[in-house]
């Protein structure tokens, strides 16, 4: 259903040629869309976020391309896998507090991490091949050893990777009790950087590696550590250099192809909700990150815990051209399953909405949406403010239980803006009526999201 009291006052007499396919793509939407969880998480122009409920969040995908999800709850971890169909099966159990997994680029198997068992390290591989690793032996201790340093019990883990390249399988795992990073190689595991409070995530750009740390203070950091002699470590003078600090709290840490880093478990500063950071690589050459958002994603609950990145041809980068994905998991402070899964931000559109005038009766008032040139655009004005997400889209912050108008814009222009004017006509009656107005740049067969505005029609 339409609202009946807006009147389009558009920059020429000729209908917009997309008006057509736009009414048509939201009344398929409208019809479509299921409902949201109302997580309000907020990204720049460029990306979409997505709730994708889940089993639990994803935290791997192997090299068959099937997607693992953490199950289970703390103390009774398990594991699941995602098939291409969309179904899930249960695939391992037997961990207590999973941290970290990653898969053998020789064998294939995986490894995990288990910072709740006396066991902290287990090799998880389908031996019979009948699709899981649920049969005797198929969860077993990992065949190297962690040290027992400085006295105490073995470090926890907390994250796994494997250096990319390497002619054997090197395995680094980041580790509290104390702060460490260790090196399994050759059948022995050694401490290859110390000196950390609590190591977090780990990334890989060539012999870097790029470890993230929140302090004893709950401050996120992350180094840069290369092992410069090739003596297998980084504790040698200069090895181990700080690359980014100031950050509310670390978690995951992944690489995107053109070298920015994203980095979960912080806070946005504004409101305390989870967030994702991004640094920028150091193009230079002063070891420093070359500009750090510390919130670049947020409004994701609580705390943002595992993150796994997905990239196409594009690479995760703003706009249509780019194509990719950050699965962002969510924890809660029940160690329960999350109930959202996960929250996908993905490569979109940009469309960024803007109002000039205001909006009451017999008054006039304009709509700008920024986007690329040539992009498609529409606007939705909705009494429902539930929210829905349309899959494979994103969170939308209007639903359609209630009436909407759908406002086809002119199509964005060379100066990347597309306006439209409107006036309220006699509309006393809707005075005081709150609503809201969404836009969306349609391009190359992609939906950009825009901000939301919440409004109230004035006197």
């Amino acid at each position: 259903m339409l609202l009946p009291f807006l009147r389009l006052r558009s920059p020429s007499r000729r209908r917009p040629r997309p008006a057509a396919l736009a009414l048509a793509i939201v009344g398929a939407l409208a019809a479509a869309a299921p409902a949201a969880l109302a997580l309000g998480v907020v990204v720049p122009s460029g990306f979409n976020a997505e709730t994708r409920l889940a089993a639990g969040p994803m935290i791997a995908v192997l090299a068959d391309g099937t997607r693992v999800l953490s199950t289970g709850s703390f103390g009774a971890e398990q594991l699941s896998l995602q098939h291409a169909d969309g179904s899930v099966t249960l695939y391992a159990q037997g961990i207590g507090s999973l941290s970290g997994l990653v898969q053998s680029p020789s064998s294939g198997a995986l490894v995990a991490g288990d910072s709740f068992s006396a066991v902290p390290l287990l090799v998880i591989a389908d031996l019979n091949s009948d699709g899981d690793a649920l049969d005797p032996g198929e969860v077993a201790p990992h065949p190297v050893r962690l040290p027992v340093l400085q006295g105490r019990s073995p470090p926890l883990p907390f994250s796994l990777s494997f250096r990319p390249g390497a002619p054997s399988d090197e395995l680094y795992v980041s580790a509290s009790n104390p702060g460490v990073v260790l090196r399994v190689a050759g059948g022995v595991a050694s401490v290859y950087a110390d000196g950390f409070d609590f190591p977090a995530g780990m990334a890989w750009e060539g012999d870097t590696l790029y470890v993230a740390q929140s302090t004893a203070s709950f401050a996120g950091e992350v180094y840069a550590l290369t092992d410069g002699n090739a003596d297998g470590d980084a504790l040698d003078p200069g090895e181990m250099l700080l690359f980014a600090s100031g950050l509310g709290g670390a978690s995951g840490l992944v690489r995107a192809a053109d070298g920015h880093l994203y980095l979960s478990g912080v806070l946005d500063p504004s409101d305390f909700s989870g967030a994702v950071a991004r640094l920028a690589p150091d193009l230079d050459r002063d070891g420093l990150s070359d500009a750090i958002d510390p919130a670049w994603v947020s409004g994701l609950g609580s705390f943002s815990s595992s993150l796994v990145l997905l990239e196409g041809a594009g690479g995760f980068v703003p706009g249509s051209a780019g194509d990719g994905e950050l699965w962002c998991g969510e924890f809660l402070p029940d160690f329960g399953p999350p109930l959202s899964g996960n929250v996908i931000v993905r490569s979109a559109p940009h469309a960024a909405l803007s109002l000039t005038g205001v909006v009451a009766n017999n008054q006039s008032f304009a709509l700008h949406l920024a986007g690329e040139p040539g992009s498609s655009a529409v606007a939705v004005f909705a009494l429902d403010q539930s929210g829905t997400t349309l899959y494979g889209v994103g969170d939308l912050a209007i639903g359609f239980g209630a009436p909407y108008l759908v406002a086809p814009l002119p199509p964005i222009g060379a100066s990347g803006q597309s306006t439209l004017g409107l006036t309220l006509h006699s509309v006393g009656g809707a005075v005081g009526l709150p609503f809201t107005l969404q836009a969306f740049a349609l391009e190359s067969g992609e939906v950009g999201c825009s901000n939301a505005l919440a409004l109230t029609v004035l006197p």
